[in-house]
């Protein structure tokens, strides 16, 4: 008998793991994360989820998506009961009820790692990993929270050495 990778797949419920999403969370957190303050730490985390859910909404629709984030902070409150602050929006989550003064900040970016982490990798599971580079370009495009960002979650891009990037800005910019 003949078994094809989908079969196997489900036979065994294995899923090959084609990104190390905690050393790529991991290698954008260290990019921008030098001197920030916890309320910027607080921030870029921020924007970098909801970086993520509004590309991941695009593929998968607000309940599904709503579904995901809700088991993933179930998860992580486990180990960071103060998650129970986040707050699950429509089209995104809000850090804001976070009370970074209250938190140690490696705490605190621990925490925030964990959550984006497993967010990222319960969605490239649940895609077989399709919707992972898209997820991480999106990612990228965040960059070091400034006082301009504290507005809200919109996409700030940061410099990017990948030539594609480069090249979208080139198209919109004419």
């Amino acid at each position: 008998m003949r078994f094809s990778l989908l079969t196997v797949v489900g036979i065994a419920g294995f899923m090959p793991h084609l990104f190390d999403h905690a050393a790529l969370v991991e290698d954008w957190v260290k990019q921008r994360e030098a001197g920030l303050s916890s309320e910027r730490l607080r921030m870029l985390f921020d924007h970098g989820l909801n970086a993520v859910v509004r590309r991941a909404n695009q593929t998968l629709g607000e309940i599904t998506l709503t579904a995901i984030v809700d088991r993933v902070l179930y998860e992580g409150k486990k180990s960071y009961p103060w998650l129970d602050r986040v707050e699950v929006k429509t089209l995104g989550v809000s850090l804001k009820g976070i009370n970074v003064n209250a938190l140690p900040k490696d705490e605190l970016r621990f925490g925030l790692r964990l959550f984006l982490i497993s967010l990222i990798n319960l969605l490239g599971y649940l895609t077989a990993e399709t919707l992972t580079p898209p997820l991480y370009d999106e990612l990228q495009k965040v960059g070091t929270p400034t006082t301009k960002m504290a507005a809200g979650p919109q996409s700030h891009a940061a410099p990017s050495s990948k030539p594609t990037v480069k090249r979208r800005k080139k198209m919109k910019n004419g």
